[in-house]
């Protein structure tokens, strides 16, 4: 059907459309063609033209590839146009992040490609491609644990891909540190981090914290930390890691104040500046730096 012959539903549910994912798409279409054709309708108030029952987002790509026709199935009488929408719209689930990163895997071993022509194919981020390639070699306790999760009470709790990425880092480290064959022994210290992470709702910044602490000393796991053996500053510390405590110089009755010199939260980072230019605290002021650059790297992904 030539192109310039369709028009969209103005009463479709959809509005909005990413002009980034259409770009992709169209990139997809420019190289194999439009796979599923489009449903049409024909347009009573102009002969010969047709509107868009489901599949407007391939009708915008196409436009953008320069392809002059698509393929099509017009919908003719009384049908549920809503009802097809619905479907297209709502109830079609995509691939989940597991069978994605399987899926793109199997495309670049048969068409042999790296990860850099793979994403100039697709007009993806290369990081994009390359964090799926780490799900898919990840092991199967974290692709469980995205799919499927854990139940506790209040529901269901699932890694996110963000969480999934640091917690293949921090098995790594135990791997290296592990020197059974089987390295059964990481697998049990991984079990015991995603249980941990999904049931205490760990935040981002927390999760790369604990991986870089692990960097540093990774025979020297933070979660082994209890409260029978640590110290009351460690228990502190534990208590809430997201938030470094740093010793500023003596105020009013010259007894020490204690100050973090940064909190961070859900919804927003925070650094008391003066607090941390004036703090004479080395180890504050690393964790501090540390928080920064775990934070840029988290808006990096």
């Amino acid at each position: 059907m030539p192109v310039e012959r369709i028009q969209r539903d103005d009463s479709q549910a959809r509005k909005e459309f990413d002009e980034e994912t259409l770009k992709e798409l169209a990139a997809s279409v420019n190289r194999v063609g439009i796979l599923e054709p489009l449903g049409l309708r024909p347009n009573l108030g102009k002969n010969g033209h047709f509107v868009i029952v489901f599949g407007e987002r391939r009708w915008r790509a196409a436009q953008l590839a320069g392809l002059a026709t698509v393929p099509a199935i017009v919908i003719e009488g009384a049908h549920p146009v809503r009802r097809y929408q619905l479907y297209e719209n709502v109830l079609r689930v995509d691939l989940n992040t597991v069978e994605l990163a399987d899926n793109v895997a199997a495309v670049m071993s048969e068409d042999r490609l790296d990860t850099k022509a793979f994403a100039e194919q697709l007009r993806w981020p290369m990081r994009k491609v390359q964090r799926l390639v780490e799900i898919y070699e990840a092991p199967e306790a974290v692709k469980r644990a995205i799919v499927k999760g854990m139940d506790f009470e209040g529901g269901k709790r699932v890694l996110s891909q963000r969480h999934a990425l640091d917690v293949v880092r921090a098995h790594r480290h135990y791997a290296r540190d592990d020197e059974t064959r089987s390295k059964e022994k990481a697998a049990a210290r991984l079990d015991r981090l995603v249980r941990k992470i999904l049931e205490e709702d760990w935040s981002a910044l927390k999760l790369q914290e604990y991986v870089g602490a692990l960097g540093r000393s990774p025979k020297r796991d933070p979660l082994d930390r209890g409260p029978k053996h640590a110290s009351p500053k460690d228990a502190s510390a534990e208590a809430t890691p997201s938030v470094t405590v740093a010793s500023l110089p003596e105020v009013g009755s010259r007894v020490a104040t204690e100050l973090p010199l940064f909190e961070a939260r859900t919804d927003r980072f925070t650094v008391f500046v003066k607090r941390a230019r004036e703090s004479s605290d080395a180890t504050a002021r690393a964790a501090l730096a540390n928080a920064l650059r775990a934070l840029a790297r988290e808006l990096a992904l």
